[in-house]
């Protein structure tokens, strides 16, 4: 992976390298996620170091707050938005907050556990940015990351979540067992690392203006190569054939649906996230590239009626081998 140039960010990825052995680019795009105004669902087996994570960066950030819940069938919407209780002492109901609310990080804990009434009450903030409890309203804080958990699928007691709650998720990565290195690095720490705050909240929303900045002043050439890419995903979609040529029946047979819009916005903000953290004003084609499958990864569906042996991240290899990059589209202008 990239060393990453900017350096309180640099501090930041180290920090959570003291608590968390591995998984480096899961790390890397959690700061992706945090630069580009994302959120994030993480697939991983349990005991892999996702709550460690989330406390660890919670940790380094002066002045955040977090929040954690872990989701069963049973939870219900109030126990993570809040709800009014009756305060004997003011002889009236009075708001409690839950802790999703007002929270700079927000761990949901196995997500594909919980009833769609339940994910629901998560879905809302991470769009609109604010919590309705009764009939009092709080915004969430400017810094609002989801960072999600989801165990696999053929995990029991999970269910596919719809398509529509994943699309709310700018990547998806996953955090897998780690090197046999870095299994032994974690054993050989005798107790959890202190961990200093190395960045502040107000830094990492000064950042993410200039990140966004980048984001504004995407070329042409790039914005091209990222909607072609998302289009390419799409059987409905007129350019499928073009892209995939003699593979295109077959491939239109196993996609049951493509990426929406909002991988294009995802995939444009987290490569220049990742242009930013490398010290550039200018998108690459190795930005795009290096981001393009986790924001594609949990918004393309596979047809399950289709036997074969594709997955979302070959079919997305196929892609990026098919579709022109920047440069080449730069040189033809």
């Amino acid at each position: 992976m990239p060393t990453i140039k900017n350096p309180k960010l640099a501090l930041l990825r180290d920090n959570l390298d003291l608590r968390i052995s591995g998984n480096r680019h899961v790390k890397e795009q959690v700061i992706n996620a945090l630069l580009a105004d994302g959120h994030i669902l993480v697939t991983s087996i349990p005991g892999t170091g996702k709550t460690t994570l989330v406390e660890a960066l919670q940790d380094s950030i002066a002045d955040s707050t977090s929040g954690v819940m872990q989701l069963t069938p049973d939870v219900k919407p109030s126990d993570i938005l809040g709800s009014r209780v009756w305060d004997r002492e003011k002889n009236a109901f009075v708001v409690v907050p839950g802790p999703i609310v007002g929270k700079n990080i927000f761990l949901p804990d196995e997500i594909n556990r919980t009833p769609g009434k339940t994910l629901a009450a998560i879905l809302r903030p991470m769009q609109e940015r604010k919590v309705t409890i009764a009939d009092k309203e709080f915004l969430q804080p400017e810094l609002f990351l989801v960072f999600a958990t989801r165990n696999p699928i053929e995990q029991e007691g999970t269910y596919p979540l719809p398509e529509a709650a994943l699309d709310r998720f700018s990547v998806e990565v996953t955090m897998d067992y780690v090197s046999r290195k870095d299994a032994l690095q974690m054993l050989r720490r005798r107790k959890k690392a202190v961990l200093q705050h190395v960045i502040s909240v107000s830094e990492i929303l000064a950042a993410r203006a200039e990140v966004m900045s980048i984001a504004d002043n995407v070329s042409d050439s790039a914005l091209e190569y990222i909607v072609d890419i998302s289009r390419a995903t799409r059987p409905s979609d007129e350019s499928f054939a073009r892209v995939h040529g003699n593979e295109a029946k077959s491939l239109s047979e196993s996609i049951k649906l493509g990426a929406s819009p909002r991988a294009e916005i995802a995939m444009r903000d987290f490569a220049a996230a990742r242009a930013y953290c490398n010290d550039r004003d200018t998108i690459s084609d190795d930005d795009v590239k290096a981001v393009a499958r986790d924001v594609l990864r949990h918004r393309i569906i596979l047809n399950p009626a289709v036997m074969n042996d594709m997955t979302v991240d070959s079919f997305v290899s196929k892609i990026l081998d098919r579709v022109k990059p920047i440069e080449v589209r730069s040189n033809r202008k």
